[in-house]
């Protein structure tokens, strides 16, 4: 229901997408038309489940309706608009533009950075040029359109499976969410809330660069005591620097006879081969993995030949159910007790290893429920289309998590602690804190 809304949206907006500079290339409808049916027919072949939204009566009759309004050339930013709400039915599948938005503003972006939490829009760092908005400002309205508006609009273009992964992706990158649904802008008239009284400025738009941040390593490793050590890891990626990292943090472990250890997830994406090597200094008893369905077509033809001896073939389907699998012998195995930190930042392979810890019962997690049902879909395959060129990624995957039930629910902690405005204005991270508190009462 909600997609169709959207689409609906989608129609009704179309006539303001005209009009786009005329130094930006336009296609003809009968171009776009390609176009249309072309991304359909390749999420057809590659997506695990989007032919059942291509069985719907309801949804095939939208999809008329938006070839049948499209009489004018459009533009490949147009193209996104329309399409975009249509195809992101998942956190891995959806349309990536990154050309010409016309006509074109020298700093057209948003100037603050946000955080959305409790439906509402909190500024966490102004980057305007009127130094007396401040950090944990609320967002009544932006350009005359009230916040409730402009986080349902934008909820169409971001790909997510839960709210909670829908809110993260908002707030990390509200300014280029914000651009691409509404356009460009010179200036933004808001309608602020700073500590009760209400007011109303107008700021100029920035430019991208203002956004740039070095942000985390890879990997942060600290002693935190004599006996408990702290490593964060951003996502399971570059597997030779990962495992020679890695290796390296638990020889220092076991060289210091370590008897805690927190590892900081609070973060997703990468290889769930590196996840089943971090495992392996974590324990030394086979544990459940996961399970895995691939849906057979010529698009995925490579991938099924080359991993359908892992699994069987059923229903048009390839089943990978990985048994439970013995860990590699590390020799700087820990031995210790672990903690692990998670929040709706915890997402894809992220899940995975939360998942695996906690059906495996491998160590306690604390902080927030993931933002990826254990249930989901995963595995990235790209495509083009051939006139307007713009790529979609795609879901090629299902996955099963550990201890999957459903596909609504992700993994939750075994020690809640729910992010506040506070925590996230004062820089208090209360999820480490109180993890700090269970390792000394275990003492």
């Amino acid at each position: 229901m909600k997609t169709f809304m959207i689409i609906a949206w989608c129609l009704v907006c179309i006539p303001a997408f005209f009009g786009q500079d005329n130094a930006v290339p336009l296609f003809e409808p009968g171009k776009i038309t390609e176009d249309i049916d072309f991304l359909l027919q390749s999420l057809d072949d590659t997506h695990p489940e989007f032919h059942r939204l291509l069985s719907d009566s309801n949804f095939a009759a939208k999809i008329d309706s938006i070839k049948n309004s499209i009489v004018r050339p459009l533009s490949t930013y147009d193209f996104f608009k329309i399409m975009q709400p249509v195809i992101c039915v998942d956190g891995h599948t959806a349309l990536r533009f990154d050309g010409t938005i016309g006509p074109e503003i020298e700093a057209p972006f948003f100037p603050f950075r946000v955080i959305i939490l409790e439906n509402q829009i909190y500024i966490t760092e102004n980057l305007s040029s009127d130094g007396r908005i401040q950090k944990g400002t609320v967002i009544e309205t932006i350009n005359g359109k009230g916040a409730p508006e402009i986080m349902h609009q934008l909820s169409g273009y971001i790909p997510h499976e839960s709210l909670s992964r829908l809110y993260q992706r908002m707030s990390e990158e509200f300014h280029l969410y914000y651009r691409l649904v509404y356009g460009n802008f010179r200036e933004f008239s808001l309608v602020l809330n700073q500590n009760g009284v209400i007011d109303s400025v107008c700021v100029p738009g920035t430019i991208t660069d203002r956004f740039r941040s070095e942000g985390r390593p890879m990997f942060d490793f600290k002693m935190l005591g004599n006996d408990v050590a702290y490593l964060y890891i951003e996502k399971f990626r570059r597997p030779d620097f990962f495992m020679a990292t890695i290796d390296s943090v638990f020889g220092v472990l076991k060289d210091n006879k370590t008897e805690y250890l927190i590892i900081d997830k609070r973060s997703g994406g990468g290889f769930t081969s590196l996840v089943d090597s971090l495992l392996s200094y974590l324990t030394d008893q086979p544990y459940e993995q996961m399970r895995k369905e691939v849906k057979i077509s010529a698009a995925n033809r490579d991938y099924i030949d080359e991993n359908k001896s892992r699994g069987i073939i059923k229903d048009g389907v390839l089943i990978m159910d990985y048994p439970p699998i013995k860990p590699v012998k590390r020799n700087n195995f820990f031995k210790g007790k672990t903690y692990v930190l998670m929040n709706r930042e915890t997402y894809s392979a992220a899940v995975y290893f939360v998942s695996a810890v906690k059906c495996n019962h491998l160590a306690p997690l604390v902080g927030e429920e993931a933002s990826q049902p254990l249930i989901s879909n995963g595995d990235l395959t790209r495509f083009q289309l051939p006139n307007t060129q713009i790529n979609c990624y795609s879901s090629m995957s299902t996955y099963h998590f550990p201890c999957a039930e459903n596909r609504i629910d992700s993994v939750k902690p075994d020690f809640e602690v729910k992010l506040t405005i506070g925590d996230v204005l004062n820089d208090h991270d209360r999820c480490l804190e109180y993890a700090l508190k269970r390792i000394d009462q275990d003492r």
